[in-house]
């Protein structure tokens, strides 16, 4: 369990930079360091389902109706833990209910609807230990543009990195069933 400034330290010292004690800290890494933490932590976790993240609820209804053609109701978002991609819209019985996200809202012609999706998680503690160390691979990339500015410093930083999230991908995703396809277009076709 890794907190942010363990995180950012990681990246730091995968760069060759010294690190720092807090993310208040009165020097440029820090600044850094406290600017892409949260926007680089969120774009990590939306990046991948991690099951650490994965979130079900059901949606409240948004008042009014939506402005499209195709769907009759939308729904809020979650903002407590944040939404940052919806993974599916759960439904009782095998196929596909069509949605669309738009502007925070989920789309879709159903009245009642649960999904399932990638939260905010702000706790460092509650961390997989391989988005652990992809964060701090991604880190790493940004940490080298903005303080180093080398090339070869970012394209290295920028294998490392997805040398991790291929890593952490693969062993969160051997953490469940196999999804079960189904495609009737498919099977009508054989």
């Amino acid at each position: 369990m890794s907190s942010i400034v363990e995180i950012c330290n990681m990246g730091l010292v995968l760069i060759g930079d010294q690190t720092i004690t807090a993310l208040t800290d009165s020097n440029d890494r820090a600044t850094v360091a406290s600017t892409f933490y949260e926007p680089t932590r969120d774009a990590v976790l939306r990046a991948h389902p991690w099951g650490f993240a994965k979130t079900r609820v059901a949606l409240a209804m948004a008042a009014g109706t939506p402005n499209s053609n195709k769907y009759s109701y939308h729904f809020t978002l979650p903002t407590s833990p944040k939404c940052l991609r919806v993974l599916e819209v759960e439904e009782d019985y095998p196929g596909q209910i069509p949605y669309s996200v738009e502007a925070r809202k989920l789309l879709c012609n159903d009245s009642s609807i649960s999904i399932l999706y990638v939260a905010q998680v702000t706790d460092s503690g509650l961390f997989d230990a391989l988005f652990t160390d992809a964060l701090a691979a991604r880190l790493a990339m940004a940490f080298a543009m903005a303080l180093t500015k080398q090339k070869t410093l970012i394209e290295l930083a920028a294998k490392v990195y997805e040398m991790k999230i291929n890593e952490a991908r693969t062993m969160d995703g051997l953490e469940s069933t196999p999804k079960e396809i189904y495609n009737d277009t498919l099977l009508r076709g054989r």
